[in-house]
């Protein structure tokens, strides 16, 4: 009987070793389109990947210029992307030297308020674009561009934005 509980004990130990050793902190998926778009999504938003690019075309068919844009930080509800029994995410959408920035997080907890969602998505999108300072001034028209765009390939998804901020 003390050998069966035992070989149990052990059995156990070697499963728990395995799945602690298998365990991988998910990075972010980051897609580049060479002059076009650069997209850093939270592992769990891959499938928002489609609806990005989207937005990218859409974008770069208007005609626009390479100025800078400031970053605009949006809460996104889509039904086809849910990541803990939440169909919303966020999202910061910017122009830096002519290649358009998504970075795309899914929400810190369920019950966070809107300044907990804001804080949370303005820290991960400056992380990312540490090293893509707007160049000044920037560019207004593109901007409102910008915010047509995601409106425009919401509207044809079923998906709903709401702005949290637009920065400058």
């Amino acid at each position: 009987m003390f050998e069966l509980f035992i070989l149990i004990a052990l059995v156990a130990l070697v499963v728990l070793a395995i799945r602690g050793g298998s365990a991988k902190a998910l990075a972010p998926l980051i897609v580049q389109r060479d002059g076009q778009c650069h997209l850093t999504l939270a592992p769990q938003l891959a499938v928002a990947q489609t609806f990005l690019e989207d937005i990218a075309g859409h974008f770069a068919e208007s005609d626009h210029s390479s100025g800078d844009t400031t970053t605009l930080y949006l809460e996104i509800s889509d039904p086809d992307v849910i990541v803990r029994n939440n169909e919303v995410y966020l999202l910061a959408a910017a122009v830096r030297g002519g290649v358009l920035y998504f970075q795309a997080i899914e929400l810190p907890r369920t019950d966070c308020d809107a300044d907990d969602r804001l804080e949370a998505i303005c820290t991960f999108s400056e992380a990312v674009l540490q090293h893509h300072a707007p160049r000044e001034p920037t560019d207004e028209t593109g901007r409102v561009r910008l915010r047509a765009s995601i409106d425009a390939i919401a509207a044809r998804s079923r998906i709903t934005t709401k702005v949290l901020l637009s920065t400058n």
